[in-house]
């Protein structure tokens, strides 16, 4: 494309914000910019008329109206005619009438209307071939002679990266949720903003490792417990060890119809131990 047509080319924009408050145009994509159909009329017509099938087009109108002031004169002398009272006059110039008459029609059947799909044919040319594009509107730019270098900055843009319309290639991270782990801790965290990237270290929340969402479920829990008051804590630890219990009521009577041994006493106080321990 060169340079004439780079000047037919628009970004379409979108505004985003960044964490401090600045307000940049991001690129959207890259396209032509639309026809303005009165600018290109008014650069099209001057050159119709310069096109033989203008030419033939006025050579055909000069013969019609050639015929048209016949027909006039022959209209007036037979109107005068017909107040004078001279019927025989006025039969002639009423034939000469019809004769023009009958020559425009001829005319307009056998050259002016075939000459119209040459004009319309002619026009249309003329206009593909100049189109004039329309100004830029609301969230869109003109590229002006800066289009071959944003194009190449936005092609080669990565995943998570954006252009500006000033060109600045800005990260992209809005709306993804992290992981980060800091001094044995997990903390979750999401991008709000343009320009901001996840912490170094950062997991995807939709690619932690099953031993990752293990650690942060334990530490979630723990940190639920440690909330707790005396009183909500004992009162979980008491329902903790009530379903144990039921748990272990509900494998004794399994292991008794199977012929099993079971202990369910032993079971209970085995299991007892991780939830004493929990709620410690």
């Amino acid at each position: 494309m060169n340079e004439n047509g780079h000047e037919k080319m628009r970004m379409c924009l979108y505004e985003a914000q960044t964490a401090d408050g600045r307000t940049v145009r991001i690129i959207s994509h890259f396209d032509e910019k639309t026809t303005d159909p009165e600018a290109t009329k008014a650069v099209v017509m001057p050159l119709l008329a310069k096109t033989p099938e203008y030419a033939k087009l006025q050579n055909v109108k000069a013969k019609i109206q050639a015929q048209n002031k016949i027909a006039a004169e022959a209209w007036q002398s037979a109107e005068k005619a017909r107040k004078d009272g001279n019927r025989k006059n006025e039969a002639v110039h009423m034939a000469a009438l019809k004769a023009a008459g009958g020559v425009i029609d001829e005319i307009t059947e056998t050259e002016l209307e075939p000459l119209a799909t040459e004009m319309n044919a002619a026009y249309a040319r003329l206009y593909e071939e100049n189109r004039q594009p329309c100004e830029c509107g609301p969230n869109q730019c003109c590229c002006g002679g800066k289009y071959a270098e944003l194009k190449a900055k936005y092609d080669a843009l990565g995943e998570h990266e954006r252009l500006t319309s000033e060109g600045e290639v800005i990260a992209d991270w809005r709306g993804a949720e992290y992981w980060i782990k800091t001094g044995g801790k997990w903390k979750k965290d999401k991008i709000e903003f343009i320009g901001q990237v996840p912490g170094q270290g950062f997991v995807l929340s939709d690619s932690l490792t099953p031993e990752q969402q293990k650690e942060i479920s334990e530490q979630q829990e723990a940190e639920r417990i440690t909330a707790m008051t005396s009183e909500e804590k004992a009162k979980a630890k008491q329902s903790a060890l009530d379903n144990l219990a039921d748990e272990a009521d509900r494998l004794d009577r399994r292991n008794r119809i199977q012929r099993k041994a079971f202990d369910p006493v032993a079971w209970y106080d085995e299991h007892k131990e991780e939830i004493e321990a929990k709620y410690a």
